[in-house]
């Protein structure tokens, strides 16, 4: 059950920046997204490379978050972890979270009521929004009497324009699992949705982010009576999006994300990815080999183990040392072997601050 102390997952900071897309207005004449970056792993032959790669890796992820009330943390590779909307980059996971629970919420709200329903039937109810436009929400039921795993929801977004944010384009999300609380609003629950040429446009400043693709997201507990664990997993999601006149793309292929705030208020992450794009210029990927924890008061993970690996199997290995310091380990040979001295740079200590 999601509480003031909600942390909505789901933010790598992926800066899924992505370079022109193509087309992208945010109206009806919205083509097909696809990713047209490079996707050529990146090469990592020196050093200099490698250590460019590792500060990258640690950008991308690392977000101001709070953890609870009064705490404010950075995390290298982490989820963001916030009460409140922070207002950052719609390419991270934290976002795709949020949108992932805004749509579910809308789902369920525009559902008929019990008296109206049928088993296995399709129902269909258009709206029409606040600032114009229309969203069209389908759904089928598996039992003409209650909510159940397996109900299926379609929104169809069409020039709809709530405040300042037009949405345009299509989702659909099957209900996998879930209970409910005791107020029979929504509490542990798992979904997979599924985008298709979604495209959210700031009206004022014609700032949009796209997506094209599908991911299972599963959120449960509520990191005050149980742990709140995140989990979010696909096999392809691509992203678009424009900033200040700068259009950008990106592209997430087999991804698992498992983020967990403890009742103590340690924070733990599991992250695996492979993510290709034009403000990198190539791909990389990133394997979680010991899970990152940050504990509660800390700025830093004091624990963890990821290795980032390029082109022709070169790979930097990044291993959290205390919650100020991470050992930079590096294997340009791609033999597997860190450090062999005729090939790789000598390891070294690191300020997680400087990253």
């Amino acid at each position: 059950m999601f509480t003031k102390r909600e942390f909505t997952l789901l933010g790598t900071s992926l800066l899924l920046a992505l370079a022109g897309c193509g087309g992208g207005s945010g109206g009806d004449d919205v083509s097909s997204l696809t990713y047209d970056g490079p996707t050529a792993a990146i090469v990592i032959s020196s050093e200099e490379e490698a250590d460019a790669v590792a500060s990258e890796v640690v950008s991308l992820e690392s977000t101001s978050t709070v953890l609870s009330d009064a705490t404010d943390i950075t995390i290298p590779l982490g989820i963001a972890a916030t009460a409140t909307d922070s207002g950052s980059s719609p390419f991270q996971l934290k976002s795709l979270g949020e949108m992932a629970k805004k749509y579910t919420a809308l789902a369920l709200k525009s559902e008929a009521t019990a008296v109206d329903r049928l088993a296995g039937i399709t129902e269909s109810e258009s709206q029409v929004c606040s600032g114009g436009g229309t969203v069209t929400v389908t759904v089928t039921y598996s039992d003409p009497a209650q909510l159940t795993a397996g109900d299926t929801f379609s929104l169809s977004f069409n020039n709809c324009i709530e405040g300042s944010e037009k949405t345009h384009g299509a989702l659909t999300l099957s209900l996998d699992s879930f209970t409910l609380n005791p107020d029979e609003t929504l509490g542990d629950f798992a979904a997979s949705y599924t985008f298709a040429n979604l495209i959210s446009t700031n009206t004022a400043t014609g700032d949009y982010v796209w997506l094209n693709g599908a991911f299972s997201a599963g959120f449960s507990g509520d990191a005050i009576s149980t742990a709140l664990v995140i989990t979010l997993s696909g096999n392809s999601l691509v992203m678009s999006e424009r900033s200040g006149g700068v259009t950008e793309q990106a592209r997430l292929t087999n991804f698992s994300f498992t983020d967990t705030l403890a009742t103590n208020g340690d924070f733990s992450f599991d992250h695996d990815y492979t993510y290709a794009s034009t403000s990198i210029g190539g791909s990389i990927t990133v394997t979680t080999e010991t899970p990152f924890i940050v504990y509660y008061g800390d700025s830093y993970p004091t624990v963890g183990q990821v290795v980032v690996s390029g082109a022709a199997g070169a790979s930097i290995r990044l291993t959290a040392i205390d919650n100020l310091t991470a050992l930079i380990e590096y294997d340009l040979g791609g033999d597997g072997l860190y450090g062999n001295e005729t090939i790789d740079p000598a390891s070294k200590m690191v300020n997680w601050a400087d990253f």
